[in-house]
This record gives structure tokens, C-alpha cells and sequence, in this order.
């Protein structure tokens, strides 16, 4: 192929994480070459983040009165969808994923504390906000879907650097070893979200089977503000 023959050409990809096993893709690459009398050739590449769509999503259903009482999350990268429906401390789990043959598993459980996730900590914070500030030790059973379980959690609040900063860590040795606490920070005086730092939802596998989780820090662009729920 001669020079002339490529002057304005353009290519694009995407780009895949070797040590994963998911289809998603990471980054999507744009090529261009051109060449100029000289017959020289100016190449330009340039990668970007993939995609609009979510890499993975939470909903739940909480209230003041009975806490959580619905909660899903999908990975469509991972084809794993749970569900999990919560009255009065029993929890039926609903499960789909390549270890259930993509088939629905249902799974019956009973609570010792109430159960929690890591998307509604911050409405339970809010709603015992006065006694987190006062040093009382709060625990729940954390919702794991993707295995239809549950552990218990501590969830205790102090001031830092004026902040209320309220961390959530495993009562597991185990699970404290490999996740530590995820911590959220609030305003000092009323329950306004400012940031996460700790375990994020998304997730990836690696090629031995075992999942890769996501140790973070999230930074909201505006507090959210939760200061309605401590009146109620």
C-alpha cells in the first residue's frame, strides 16, 4: 500500500481488560492518518472511557418505619441480577447468574438485625442521627446478593476534622481483612452526604473465577441533603 493510498484514513475500537473475564469494554479508541506532500504521515490516536450505559445498578425501597424492604442490583456485564424482599426480619433472595444457569434461585432467610446495604446506610445514619453523635453502636445484617447472604456490620459515627464521619465495617475478622471500613461523611451538624470512601457495587472477574471488587472514593458533586428523615 503506498502512502497516498492511506491519507485520510480512520479507525476505531475498543479495548478490553486482559485479566477479566468480562465482555464490557474499557476504554474505545479513535485512529486517524493522514499524509502530506512529504509524504510523511501524521497519525492521531486517542482513547476514551466507554459507554452511556450503567456499568452496574442499585434500587431499593426504605422507610423510617420499617427500614429496607426492597433492594436490587443488576451487572449486566456479569448477566447477575438479586433481589431481595425484606418484612419483618425474613428476607426471600432472588438470584440470577452463570452459577444459577442464568435461572432464578430463590433463597429464604432470617435477619438477626436489620438487614442493610450499602445504599441505604445513609438513610439509616439519618434516621439515628441525634444517637450516632451521642457514641451509640448501631448493627445491622449487610445484604450480600450475589451470594443470597448476609453479615453482621457495626456502624458507628465520630467527628473528624469537622465532619461526621460514620464507619461501617464487618464484624468478620475475614471480611475486615479483605474490605476494611467504608466510611461516609457527613456535615457535622446535620445529615448531609458528602462523601464515600470504601466498597463501591460495580465489580468485575478475573479469569480465575473470582471477582474483582472496587475499593473507592466518591465525592459528591452536592451533598445530599438528608436532614427531613431525622424529624420523622
Amino acid at each position: 500500500m503506498s502512502l497516498l493510498t492511506v491519507n485520510n484514513l480512520f479507525a476505531s475500537a475498543k479495548s478490553y481488560d486482559l485479566t477479566l473475564q468480562n465482555p464490557r469494554p474499557t476504554f474505545s479508541m479513535t485512529m486517524s492518518l493522514s499524509v502530506d506532500n512529504q509524504s510523511v504521515l501524521h497519525i492521531c490516536r486517542k482513547w476514551f472511557a466507554v459507554g452511556q450505559d450503567p456499568v452496574a445498578t442499585e434500587t431499593l425501597a426504605w422507610s423510617v418505619a420499617n427500614g429496607l424492604q426492597r433492594l436490587e442490583m443488576a451487572q449486566p456485564s456479569l448477566n447477575e441480577t438479586g433481589l431481595l424482599f425484606h418484612k419483618s426480619g425474613e428476607g426471600e433472595f432472588v438470584l440470577s447468574s452463570p452459577k444459577t444457569n442464568l435461572q432464578r434461585k430463590t433463597k429464604t432467610n432470617r435477619f438477626t438485625y436489620e438487614p442493610a446495604s450499602l445504599l441505604s446506610i445513609p438513610f439509616e445514619v439519618a434516621k439515628r442521627w441525634d444517637a450516632l453523635k451521642a457514641g451509640e453502636v448501631f448493627y445491622f445484617d449487610y445484604v450480600v446478593l450475589k451470594v443470597q447472604a448476609h453479615t453482621k456490620i457495626k456502624v458507628q459515627a465520630r467527628i473528624e476534622n469537622d465532619q461526621l464521619v460514620v464507619k461501617v465495617t464487618p464484624a468478620s475478622w475475614f471480611w475486615r481483612l479483605v474490605f476494611g471500613s467504608t466510611r461516609f461523611y457527613f456535615d457535622k451538624d446535620k445529615p448531609v452526604l458528602r462523601k464515600i470512601t470504601g466498597l463501591i457495587e460495580p465489580r468485575d472477574k478475573k479469569h480465575n473465577g473470582k471477582y474483582k471488587e472496587y475499593l473507592a472514593n466518591v465525592e459528591l458533586e452536592q451533598g445530599l441533603d438528608l436532614s427531613a428523615l431525622v424529624k420523622l
